[in-house]
């Protein structure tokens, strides 16, 4: 092999190496840190949830509690959930956020308010935001938060998405593009291998 054409080839291989690296970063910087469940939780409080699945999640149903690190969620439903604690809480303001790699999903916010009629629980139902029919498969966090005159409840949870990457219009786009992007590495290093 000639020496120019042994450069050449050395380059390719770095460039495909460099792509793979970037690649892989990429991966590892949508997954989100270990499960974790109360980091505060100051004022006792408790919840669950249990999510109804609608739409292409018809017929599903998941059970949340407050205390679980993981839970394999659903992309389309209705969000049962209540929460209590055993003495009332004051001007409460709070958000529940899903960190989907490099962008958040706020899924819920309220307060301030300031419970005047002191109740210790509350409960609703939420739909599951409609980004989340977007989002590729894996594992991605949650956070949420309470805070009140009389403390502070806070937790984390991995939520996990399962399908194929294939199965939402991110993903299509991601592996296009990676399949785009290899072509041109692919083409750019047999150019410069070429004399």
């Amino acid at each position: 092999m000639q020496p120019s054409r042994l450069r050449g080839s050395r380059r390719w291989a770095l460039r495909l190496v460099a792509v793979a690296a970037l690649g892989g970063g990429s991966l590892l910087a949508m997954a989100g840190p270990a499960a974790a469940t109360f980091t505060t939780n100051t004022t006792n409080c408790a919840g669950s949830a249990t999510i109804v699945g609608t739409g292409s999640d018809a017929g599903k149903t998941v059970s949340v509690n407050a205390n679980d690190a993981k839970v394999t969620m659903l992309r389309e439903g209705d969000v049962h959930w209540e929460g209590s604690v055993p003495t009332a809480l004051h001007d409460n303001q709070g958000d529940i956020v899903i960190h989907l790699g490099l962008i958040s999903v706020t899924a819920k916010t309220w307060g301030p308010s300031k419970n005047a009629s002191n109740k210790v629980s509350k409960s609703g139902v939420a739909k599951i935001p409609s980004a989340l029919k977007l989002v590729p498969p894996g594992t991605y966090h949650m956070t949420g938060y309470n805070s009140s005159v009389e403390g502070t409840c806070a937790g984390s949870m991995d939520l996990r998405f399962t399908g194929s990457i294939l199965s939402s219009p991110v993903g299509i786009v991601a592996v296009v593009g990676t399949i785009i992007g290899a072509i041109g590495i692919v083409f750019a290093g047999i150019a410069t291998a070429l004399p």
